[in-house]
């Protein structure tokens, strides 16, 4: 009989992603109000994190334009934790540490690094995170248990072609480490 663990490595460990958009006023603290001229992206926002949040994954990975990034190179923030809220948009209330899957990224970091790709942790590490990962964050708290890991990831000024392979060394790594992953690609689409 075969164990749950050699069955997840059978499987793709990405389990599904949602692309969003992250205007900081669609989040009540910071539109006071005026959230509600954009309801329909705030029931989009809410189903898209219901439905994260039903594949029940073990680790979101969220790409925000926001995040450090370089021209050159692929960013993933490394340390345990992390921290962000929306102050700058006036949001003093709403405040989110995060518990990043530090063994997915090294996995990341450790593979890039075999294939000679330019993605890993170098670079600046220290700071809040961005409002590309806090407001996602808002929808998805909800959606997803204190158990969930996070992997904030940046995007270079790479070809698409290579931050294909990002996302191809995102899944090997995920499944080296018999990971369930959710991605959430967040862009200014708003």
């Amino acid at each position: 009989m075969e164990s749950n663990t050699e069955t997840v490595q059978n499987e793709n460990p990405i389990l599904g992603a949602v692309m969003v958009c992250h205007p900081p006023i669609i989040v009540p603290n910071v539109g006071q109000g005026e959230e509600r001229r954009i309801q329909d992206i705030t029931d989009a926002y809410e189903q898209a994190a219901a439905e994260i949040g039903a594949m029940n994954p073990d680790t979101v990975v969220i790409i925000s334009p926001h995040a450090p990034s370089y021209f050159d190179y692929i960013q993933l923030t490394s340390p345990k934790i992390s921290g962000g809220d929306l102050s700058q948009f006036g949001d003093h209330e709403d405040h989110y540490i995060i518990d990043n899957d530090v063994e997915l990224v090294q996995e990341m970091s450790r593979l890039a690094e075999e294939q000679n790709f330019p993605m890993g942790t170098l670079g600046q590490q220290g700071g809040n995170l961005d409002h590309g990962t806090v407001v996602p964050l808002y929808f998805l708290n909800p959606q997803i248990g204190h158990h969930t890991r996070i992997v904030r990831m940046s995007i270079g000024g790479l070809s698409q072609l290579d931050h294909y392979k990002a996302g191809k060394i995102l899944a090997q790594a995920a499944k080296n480490l018999n990971r369930k992953v959710a991605v959430v690609a967040s862009g200014d689409l708003s």
